[in-house]
């Protein structure tokens, strides 16, 4: 398998995997493609077939949102891919990765987990992606980083006296952020992070 820089054609001939069919008709809009440029991309081709298009875009140096499109006919090949992913994740320079997964998608939730990703939503994103399905958050935190160990940060939060605030904008302080993660992301590629990132 021939592993290279990432180029919007790349998605010309690309049939994607039936857990992301849905998004076979964006790959023919051409600013699509090219806004997937903008991140650290990879395109994996076997016997002058490309089977795969993944890669990070980065939030901030130390924080990345990963994404995959992943060809109907990968098959077996996909080993080379996970083999790929595994190095790249051992010289990874970057502290967190974040995979946002269909909730549905059981074979790409076990693939997080294969990788060393952690579910950090155990109960799920409700209606996070653009159809209304619920979808999962995957992290991936290098593992030598010297940073203090995970907290539940929900444990400081008075919830009563949250929850009893009238102003409009007051709701959002009683459940997670999401809109953060996206707000700088060309609308294209931020439409992407709610959708299924692997392959069966």
């Amino acid at each position: 398998m021939l592993i290279r820089p990432y180029a919007a054609a790349d998605l010309d001939a690309l049939i994607l995997q039936p857990a992301q069919a849905h998004l076979q008709a964006q790959l023919l809009n051409r600013g699509y493609a090219q806004s997937l440029e903008a991140s650290e991309a990879y395109t994996c081709i076997a016997q002058g077939q490309v089977i795969a298009c993944v890669g990070l875009y980065r939030l901030h140096p130390q924080r990345a949102l990963a994404w995959a499109l992943i060809a109907r006919d990968c098959g077996r090949r996909f080993v080379a891919i996970h083999k790929a992913a595994l190095r790249y994740l051992r010289d990874c320079p970057i502290t967190r990765i974040e995979a946002q997964v269909d909730g549905d998608f059981t074979a790409a939730r076990r693939w997080m987990r294969l990788l060393g990703f952690t579910c950090e939503t155990p109960q799920g994103m409700r209606a996070y992606a653009p159809d209304g399905r619920d979808c999962a958050l995957y992290a991936w935190i290098r593992p030598d980083w010297p940073g203090p160990a995970a907290t539940p940060l929900d444990a400081a939060v008075d919830v009563p006296r949250v929850a009893s605030l009238t102003h409009p904008l007051a709701a959002p302080l009683a459940a997670p952020d999401t809109t953060s993660d996206t707000a700088s992301l060309p609308p294209s590629l931020a439409a992407l992070h709610a959708t299924p990132h692997t392959a069966t």
